[in-house]
């Protein structure tokens, strides 16, 4: 942030700024430089050495809060696992509770750092980088994907999508003109927790309102407000919101497959959300495989020893044979109808 006081010579993001205030008496002489333009321009943008990359590597950068964490924890895992002779990298840059607004006006135009930048190659361990900012993050590798995402109070209202255009074109001109975007429909808060009953306070105008309700006004705003900005939709909110109706939905410490009442617990509830992710690259991609091929199981074994730099969220839950079929079955049909909950029979 900027600071103030009678001498100062500072930098915000991309804007630079000098002040020297002298006083002589009833003289007070103000000398400051004009505020640079923090068009794009102005801030050059360094891409990777991308001479060894090959066309058929998965780079995806994730720009989002702890909801991308949560999705995407597993997804490397289970994309290794169906497409082995690929090279996979996932790059997440979140900040807690982040939404779109800032991602944009903060990170995008002022290169603003997130809180964290995880990165897993190939399967392994998540490693956290020492830089966080856009910047530093688009010059790590050649990325052909980038995903995006609204904070879980500002999902449910069409104009808290209002910076989608411009986030979007940001990505477009300063990564690449041909990366692939994709949207993460976030989940609806749990049934029965403090968020879904208090409403007012979470940015819910609506009222009364359930879980059910509150994935439809986030399905609805998502479809009318982003699906034809974007090349695909990765539907984790409806693979959730499908489980939420199987015998899933008692999974998680803090119910309705949550570990605290809003985040996904490890085991079943963040393998579904993984999965949705999943289907719905292979699907964008046109590739000939489905989640059904992969046998990546998150034990807790697995977490403690690939996931020590990044989040945990309680202990792995919910991992049978059965289960993990009935996630499949949530997240394929999540891809199958991404804006419509499907009623499952198990």
């Amino acid at each position: 942030m900027f600071k103030t006081g009678t001498y100062f010579t500072g930098f915000y993001g991309g804007v630079a700024m000098a002040c020297i205030v002298v006083t002589m008496g009833a003289l007070v002489l103000i000398v400051s430089l004009a505020l640079l333009s923090c068009n794009k321009t102005d801030t050059p943008v360094v891409h990777a050495d991308t001479t060894d990359a090959s066309p058929n590597d998965i780079n995806i950068l994730c720009i989002g809060n702890s909801y991308t964490w949560d999705a995407m924890v597993y997804v490397p895992y289970i994309l290794k696992d169906i497409l082995p002779d690929r090279h996979v990298t996932i790059g997440l840059l979140y900040t807690g509770g982040e939404n779109l607004q800032a991602h944009y006006r903060k990170h995008m135009l002022f290169n603003t750092s997130y809180s964290y930048f995880h990165i897993n190659n190939d399967g392994g361990k998540w490693e956290k980088q020492s830089s966080s900012d856009l910047q530093s993050a688009i010059s790590v590798k050649r990325w052909n994907m980038v995903t995006l995402q609204q904070s879980s109070k500002m999902t449910t209202e069409p104009s808290y999508y209002e910076d989608v255009p411009s986030a979007i074109g940001w990505v477009k001109d300063n990564i690449d003109s041909k990366i692939a975007t994709a949207w993460l429909l976030t989940p609806a808060y749990p049934v029965g927790g403090y968020r879904i009953t208090h409403p007012e306070q979470y940015g819910i105008n609506k009222s009364p309102v359930t879980s059910d309700e509150m994935f439809e006004m986030i399905a609805e705003c998502v479809k009318s407000e982003v699906a034809d900005r974007v090349d695909f939709i990765m539907p984790v909110g409806t693979a959730v919101q499908n489980a939420r109706h199987s015998t899933l939905s008692t999974m998680g410490r803090g119910g309705s497959l949550t570990n605290d009442g809003v985040h996904l617990q490890e085991g079943i509830p963040r393998l579904i959300a993984a999965y949705a992710v999943c289907q719905s690259i292979i699907d964008h991609l046109n590739l000939n495989v489905s989640i059904d091929n992969s046998q990546f199981v998150p034990t807790d074994e697995f977490v403690k020893e690939h996931i020590t730099t990044a989040m945990q969220t309680g202990l792995a839950v919910g991992l049978t044979d059965n289960n993990v079929s009935i996630a499949r079955q949530c997240a394929l049909a999540a891809n199958s109808t991404p804006y419509q909950i499907t009623v499952s029979s198990e």
